[in-house]
């Protein structure tokens, strides 16, 4: 066989949803051999916390790819089993644990990594969320060369994405790894034949990200109606933003929308707005049919965060209305 249109092999390092679509386009890529699929061992999840499989394990058995779970990145005999592989180069998408050293000099022309996000802008582990907190209009994916530091090394490619101003971060995590399958496909290609010059990233303006907590997601009401919303979609569905209720118990809010003071003169009568003004920061109450919270703003008296979906502690998933109509508990103006 001519060695220059044997197809370049390829092993794939992934874990969640994010990864699938860059593993089904090189598995569809007639030029691409998958020498094997590295995804993370399968997690107890639930409340019968039983063991679930990755996404891309799932597509790995479906397509009867060579498939490896490791417990131990350095255990000798799976470092065995990937040296025999004689990889070109490996593919990194959302894996979710840190490679050493020694397997990143086992391909021959490294790992590749696609990060949702336009680096050096959003390192680490949760740039989708943190963008949408954020209010960034604009966010993307990079495929760096990856090195032994956190999203630290030269840039091969990126590309831009729009964000929409009612976006959740599993909605755009999606868009990403769409636009970020397409991009891979386009760059491997290239930068196997030595088409593309690295670019360093500029360490001077990197920012980082963090692992977000279920601390976190507590909601403090008097932050802008504007902040609590984008907290609300950047959230879903982990770890959630929640607050508690007296004598209801926490509450999960998966779905939201903000309704302005000044919006409100066509809809409700001028003692009713004023009534509101004195309702304190925080606090639950219904208004023309629908389960609104006050927030605290600087400048203002405060917006109204409308809760359109919401989970009771012990409870699955409801409407606003719903929620009105089941708990009588709650004050209406």
């Amino acid at each position: 066989m001519n060695l220059e249109n044997r197809k370049l092999k390829i092993i794939f390092w992934g874990t969640s949803e994010f990864a699938v679509p860059s593993l089904e386009a090189l598995f569809k890529n007639p030029e691409i051999e998958l020498a094997a699929i590295i995804t993370e061992p399968d997690k107890r999840a639930g409340r019968k916390l039983e063991l679930k499989k990755s996404p891309v394990k799932i597509f790995a058995e479906e397509k009867k790819l060579k498939l490896f779970q490791p417990e131990n990145l350095k255990d000798k005999e799976f470092l065995r089993e990937l040296k025999k592989t004689k990889t070109d180069v490996a593919v990194l998408a959302a894996y979710g644990r840190k490679i050493p050293i020694e397997i990143l000099k086992i391909p021959k022309k490294g790992f590749l990594n696609l990060h949702p996000s336009l680096l050096p802008k959003y390192r680490g582990p949760s740039p989708i969320q943190t963008a949408i907190l954020n209010n960034d209009k604009e966010i993307g994916v990079s495929i760096i060369i990856l090195d032994e530091k956190i999203d630290h090394g030269p840039i091969l490619a990126q590309k831009k994405l729009k964000i929409e101003e009612d976006e959740t971060a599993p909605q755009l995590s999606e868009k990403l790894a769409k636009l970020g399958a397409k991009l891979l496909i386009q760059t491997i290609k290239k930068y196997n034949e030595g088409r593309i010059i690295p670019q360093p990233q500029n360490d001077e303006k990197a920012t980082y990200t963090k692992l977000f907590s279920r601390a976190d997601g507590k909601i403090d009401w008097k932050n802008s109606a504007k902040k609590i919303e984008r907290m609300v979609r950047a959230f879903y569905p982990w770890p959630s933003a929640w607050t508690e209720i007296k004598n209801i118990g926490r509450i999960k809010i998966t779905k939201s929308s903000i309704l302005s003071l000044s919006s409100l003169s066509n809809l409700i009568a001028k003692s009713d707005i004023e009534k509101l003004k004195k309702i304190p920061v925080g606090e639950f109450f219904e208004i023309n049919k629908k389960l609104a919270v006050k927030c605290g703003h600087a400048q203002h008296d405060g917006d109204l965060l409308i809760i359109e979906k919401l989970i009771p502690e012990g409870k699955k998933e409801m409407t606003g209305e719903e929620f009105l109509r089941g708990y009588k508990v709650i004050n209406k103006v």
